[in-house]
């Protein structure tokens, strides 16, 4: 599990007051000849199903398996009436098909992921199986609204962070339907092996 070992590495290195200024995962990537962040974040994942002797398959363009249809919403989405996980564990023995998703912040670079997570929420009660949110660059997760939202609703933080996310923000409240559900499950990238 390299690129995971090298995430765990990374991470514990940024955690320990390196400077924002002089460190950063996206620059220590690229100098590894490696993909950006999201990309990194994804092979990760699916190192980890794989050493779980997991079957998971990856988002391609040519991968019916990760392609999620919402046939009751054309107008809203306009012409596109599908859309891609980024990857699917079949046959867990807990969860059964479960798709992923992938959520990698950049380590003080300029990066979407944040932006991105409130439409993620738009889509997740349409998959036809449960859906698992990974999010990476813990250590600037609890500096984002939106992911301290999504982290105190699937209590990863404290209760008195659920009771704030969930009654008075509607991340943390739809978040937690979403959960309560079984439609969702979240849990952070360094965590992913103990998860499944």
């Amino acid at each position: 599990m390299n690129n995971f070992n090298l995430y765990q590495s990374m991470l514990t290195t940024r955690l320990t007051g390196v400077s924002n200024q002089i460190w950063s995962m996206s620059n220590q990537l690229k100098s590894l000849g490696l993909h950006g962040p999201g990309p990194f974040a994804e092979q990760c994942i699916t190192e980890v199903c794989h050493s779980k002797s997991l079957t998971y398959h990856v988002s391609t363009t040519t991968n019916p398996r990760v392609k999620i249809s919402v046939p009751n919403l054309p107008n809203l989405y306009g012409n596109q009436k599908t859309f891609k996980a980024d990857g699917l564990i079949e046959n867990h023995p807990v969860y059964g098909d479960l798709y992923v998703e992938s959520k990698m912040y950049a380590f003080n670079s300029d990066g979407t992921a944040n932006e991105k997570i409130a439409g993620f929420l738009d889509k997740a009660k349409h998959y036809p199986n449960p859906v698992l949110l990974v999010l990476g660059g813990e250590f600037e997760l609890n500096t984002c609204f939106e992911t301290n939202c999504i982290m105190a609703a699937a209590n990863l933080l404290t209760p008195t962070d659920y009771f704030n996310s969930v009654n008075f923000t509607f991340i943390g409240r739809n978040t937690d339907e979403l959960i309560k559900s079984g439609q969702l499950k979240v849990c952070k990238l360094s965590e992913l092996v103990n998860f499944l």
